[in-house]
């Protein structure tokens, strides 16, 4: 593996940079090792993350739906628990160090909280230019998750 060239993706260089440096300088990482590890981390921050990106307030005020909860828990403890089960030879994982997850709880929330200090400024952002004039065009452009979606201003 070219450890050089793994996850050089811009949206995930923090991620990267954390994982990176604890897994190949902190735990010494052999390839199966730094994959495990970044599939257990990248599992858990991206579905923890919905609780955070989900409303629009503040995440701790706001209590998820029971269903979510449990769907969104038992994601992550499979994540945390495959690399230990029959199923992790055949993924190529290996068992990961106790020590990871202590880290692994550190990089979870501060990610977890740098979303959600974005999205709180996003969420400003936007009803501070709700406020203003509606603007001319009649249609624009907002991102999506499968590509740009229109949203139609009446007016």
């Amino acid at each position: 593996m070219d450890r050089e060239r793994v996850g050089t993706c811009p949206r995930h260089t923090w991620r990267l940079a954390s994982h990176r440096a604890a897994l190949l300088r902190v735990f010494h990482a052999s390839e199966h090792l730094f994959q495990t590890g970044w599939f257990v981390e990248s599992l858990a921050t991206q579905t923890l993350v919905i609780f955070v990106i989900r409303t629009s307030g503040n995440p701790l005020q706001s209590r998820p739906s029971l269903p979510l909860t449990v769907t969104t828990l038992a994601v992550v403890a499979a994540g945390l628990v495959l690399p230990i089960s029959p199923l992790a030879k055949l993924f190529g994982f290996t068992p990961l160090p106790l020590t990871f997850y202590g880290f692994l709880v550190v990089a979870s929330l501060t990610y977890l909280m740098l979303v959600a200090l974005i999205r709180g400024w996003m969420v400003r952002q936007r009803r501070s230019r709700a406020g203003a004039a509606p603007s001319p065009a009649s249609a624009r452009a907002l991102p999506g998750p499968g590509g740009p979606r229109v949203s139609v201003t009446r007016g």
